[in-house]
């Protein structure tokens, strides 16, 4: 009974947006292969924005012109949008806080070299656009349900912005919002479904289609499709998926559903990656392994490695129980996990910020094929951004 309740355990740790997730320390992957890859270490840096004792990363994207920009969220008498820019080495050139909104998800690059970001103010979605220094350029602000956000964005060929948001009002349905580089609506578009509605992915195709992943939820009953809409947002095609996605609705970070070159969509949230196919086929859908030393696994946002497979960042689990079975500490332990273009698990990285608490929530794969990913570090009761840069031997 008492390895039960521990397959059971609520992971919270330093952040208040992060979810409720299920810690399982079951996996259907027999004997997972627990491989502590040696690595070359590019630099592995905390930052504290405007001498705040809280400041966390939801995403990170490498700009055309070198170096990172990091968008987050800060405390210091109430939460603030945060936006980062680092060298290629780790060293900070700047940090802007946005007072209007609470935090930020996505943060795009567009082609005239501006960052768009978006994502939650006191009101609902927040969107914005600056120059490469960090200074504003636009506020766009979108009434909607409880709880609302925007949790991804991209740049369509005809240079507007698509914009996802999803709200956790029940019944309420996703948004899909265009809007125009001056920051001005051209359109919006309900995503229908039953009951609760929420989209974790958007691409634009070749013939200037799009593709949207996502689920449905009537009580506790979920459908998953994946839908083909116009250019303007009409549907033109929605698959049923043979496959719970709800794993993914654990997830705030942008990017927990990832394409690559194949056109195979993978996921991740909670504790568990899958893959589907172009078509909406599953090809795939198993439970991270939890690596020896470790009780449990949380896993938040990947990106297609340099072979098509998939590189899953996350976080490392320790939990403790007194006598009656009820989790009286937990402990995490930033952490990468590679699976192979068809969904095998390959081997993980204990990728940790010195002997601190920390969790990476944003992955990618730089220019020069390093692994860069940022997140959270919390030590002494401070909690800063943490980015970390590291090459596979």
């Amino acid at each position: 009974m008492r390895k039960l309740k521990l397959n059971l355990i609520i992971f919270f740790l330093v952040s208040a947006f992060l979810s409720i997730i299920p810690i399982s320390c079951n996996s259907d992957i027999n004997s997972p292969r627990d491989i502590k890859a040696e690595y070359q270490l590019i630099f592995d840096s905390t930052y504290n924005i405007e001498s705040t004792s809280f400041s966390d990363a939801s995403d990170i994207i490498e700009l055309s012109i070198g170096g990172y920009i990091i968008a987050g969220r800060s405390y210091e008498y109430d939460y603030s949008a945060i936006l980062l820019r680092i060298e290629d080495i780790g060293k900070q050139l700047w940090s802007k806080t946005y007072s209007n909104a609470i935090r930020l998800h996505s943060v795009i690059e567009t082609e005239d070299k501006f960052i768009v970001a978006i994502g939650k103010s006191q009101q609902g979605l927040y969107i914005l656009k600056t120059d490469q220094q960090g200074n504003l350029v636009w506020e766009y602000y979108y009434d909607f349900p409880y709880d609302a956000s925007g949790s991804k964005i991209i740049e369509n060929k005809s240079g507007e912005y698509l914009v996802i948001a999803n709200s956790t009002e029940p019944n309420s349905k996703a948004k899909l919002i265009c809007l125009s580089s001056n920051g001005t609506l051209s359109w919006e578009s309900d995503i229908a479904g039953n009951g609760t509605v929420r989209v974790y992915s958007i691409c634009e195709n070749a013939d200037s289609t799009l593709s949207l992943l996502g689920t449905a939820n009537v009580y506790s009953t979920n459908e998953s499709f994946l839908l083909t809409l116009n250019k303007n947002g009409m549907e033109l095609k929605r698959v049923q998926i043979d496959l719970d996605l709800y794993d993914l609705s654990y997830s705030y970070f942008e990017s927990s559903v990832h394409q690559n070159s194949l056109g195979y969509y993978a996921g991740c949230g909670g504790n568990a990656f899958i893959l589907i196919d172009s078509q909406g086929y599953p090809l795939t859908k198993s439970l991270v392994p939890i690596s020896t030393d470790y009780n449990g696994v949380v896993v938040y946002s990947l990106v297609s490695n340099i072979d098509d497979g998939f590189l899953v960042c996350g976080a490392n689990i320790i939990s403790e129980e007194d006598d009656s079975t009820h989790i009286i500490d937990i402990s995490s332990y930033g952490a990468i996990f590679l699976f192979d273009v068809n969904g095998n698990f390959i081997k993980s990285l204990d990728v940790k910020h010195q002997n601190s608490y920390s969790e990476a929530t944003s992955i990618i794969l730089s220019k020069d094929n390093s692994i860069v990913f940022t997140g959270l570090s919390a030590q002494n009761g401070i909690r800063r951004i943490w980015v970390k840069k590291i090459k596979i031997l």
